[in-house]
This record gives C-alpha cells, structure tokens and sequence, in this order.
C-alpha cells in the first residue's frame, strides 16, 4: 500500500511539474505574440505618418492627429469587415484587400 501511495504522490508531483511547464510556455507564447503585435503596429503607425508627409508634406499637427486617430480605431478592436462596412458607409469607399 505505501508503494502505491509513493507512486501516487510521484505521479501527481510530475503532473504538476508538466501543467507548471505548460502554463510557463502559454505565458511565453502569449507574450511573443504582444511582441510581434506591438512591433507591426509601430511600423505600420510610422509608415502611416510617412504616408501623410509625403502627401501633405511637413505638418507635424496633422500627423500627429492622423496617426493618434490610427491608434484610436487600434484600440477599438474593430474586425476588418466591421471596418471595411463602416468605411463603405461613410466615405462610400469599398476597400478589398485581395492576395
């Protein structure tokens, strides 16, 4: 009976030793992808404000407005049909993304 209560503990200590690991991977895994997130952002969010200068030229007020307003619509989570319907709706301006 000890042995199997011994057996028990061992087998109940390694379970939890591969939830802990699998826990510590999922948090690793979730934190890589916030990382590569925030990366796109950052390049797309800088590529807008050149966009906006190449069009408008110097304005920093203007560029700091548009890209603050991209940041904004970021932060609303909105999906991109969502976006797309809203932007069809307002401006009537149909924008398909095709590969």
């Amino acid at each position: 009976m000890g042995a199997s209560r011994k057996l028990r503990r061992k087998e109940a200590r390694e379970a939890r030793r591969i939830e802990n690991i699998r826990t510590e991977n999922r948090v690793e895994v979730n934190r890589y992808k916030e990382m590569l997130y925030d990366g796109f952002l950052k390049v797309y969010l800088v590529n807008v404000a050149l966009a906006v200068y190449d069009v408008y030229g110097n304005m920093p007020t203007r560029i700091t407005k548009i890209t603050q307003a991209f940041n904004q619509r970021i932060l609303m989570a909105q999906d991109l049909e969502e976006a797309q319907k809203e932007l069809l709706d307002k401006t009537g301006i149909n924008f398909q993304i095709t590969d």
